[in-house]
């Protein structure tokens, strides 16, 4: 850990900088409310939103401790790249950068989505980090007037990095449970999942796109006000828009059309079976078996040996 004025932390806030969303959410006092500025103007504040929409740079912890600046330590934890607390109590949080961000969009891959979500999980169990942290707004590092800055480590992490040393697979691991992805991806990657799975499942039921668009977007706009601090409309519609033509282009068909194929199918081979057993049972008969003992060969109930002779006999009659 070293001063603010060192390289390797001059680095790491250019790089924070160039990541930051072009319009993030900011404030410096949570009473007047939070607004979204140019990020030009939005680095002077206090608190700022650090991840850009659908994209995840940093896992960001909060601790709430006299000491959370050294709090990493204390629990033989993975060294945080920046630690921004504040002077007056000593809370801090914790970053983490990421080489390559997250993508969270519709038609983003589902995989490093979950890993990322259970590695943050763990290392809030492993950093003994608030657990109701939503993960949106967090100290602004480039606001160093305001709060003390610092960095341990150097160099940002891949999520390899991250996962070592922590249990995700094991009988307890966090890849056996439910993510909750709103604590491990903020409300962008928390809305996207929600509508999403709603999205399969009702799609099925829409005749016209335009209808479709429009129900995504008020199941979008109802989820969003569930939140604490509500994503702007822009952002609800970019994602209502992607969700919506995603699966209408690849969901959209009925249960009835999927199925119908696989029935068709089950219907020949259930069909195919029942008239082998009847040819079988006919022979059977003409052998001098009786219905009990035909029934016994076939491993079936004796009056269902009555049905087959019945279709047999109407096959052979054809």
């Amino acid at each position: 850990m070293t001063s603010k004025t060192d390289r390797p932390l001059k680095n790491l806030l250019e790089h924070y900088y160039s990541v930051l969303p072009k319009f993030p959410k900011c404030t410096d006092d949570f009473i007047f409310g939070v607004r979204g500025y140019p990020k030009e103007i939005a680095v002077q504040k206090a608190i700022i939103q650090h991840n850009a929409p659908n994209n995840l740079y940093w896992m960001v912890f909060d601790i709430d401790c006299e000491e959370a600046g050294a709090s990493w330590i204390y629990t033989d934890s993975l060294a945080p790249n920046l630690i921004v607390s504040n002077p007056k109590n000593g809370h801090a949080h914790y970053f983490y950068g990421l080489k390559e961000p997250v993508h969270t969009q519709t038609g983003s891959r589902l995989a490093p989505i979950k890993y990322f979500g259970a590695i943050y999980q763990a290392l809030v169990k492993d950093l003994e980090a608030d657990v109701g942290y939503r993960q949106f707004l967090s100290k602004n590092p480039l606001n160093q007037s305001r709060w003390n800055v610092l960095r341990a480590a150097p160099d940002l992490y891949t999520l390899k990095d991250l996962a070592q040393g922590l249990d995700l697979e094991g009988p307890d691991g966090i890849l056996n449970k439910k993510l909750n992805l709103l604590a491990s991806g903020g409300r962008n990657c928390e809305l996207f999942a929600h509508v999403s799975q709603w999205a399969y499942k009702e799609c099925s039921k829409y005749s016209h796109q335009g209808s479709w668009f429009s129900a995504v977007l008020q199941q979008s706009h109802e989820y969003n006000f569930s939140f604490d601090f509500p994503l702007p409309s822009n952002e609800i519609l970019s994602t209502a828009k992607s969700i919506a033509n995603y699966t209408w282009e690849h969901c959209r068909h009925s249960i009835k059309e999927w199925g119908e194929p696989g029935r068709q199918k089950s219907i020949e081979t259930r069909s195919g079976a029942s008239n082998s057993k009847a040819s079988k049972a006919l022979q059977l008969k003409k052998d001098g078996y009786s219905a009990r003992e035909i029934a016994q060969e076939l491993n079936c109930a004796r009056t269902y040996v009555y049905s087959l002779l019945e279709k047999a006999k109407k096959v052979s009659d054809l």
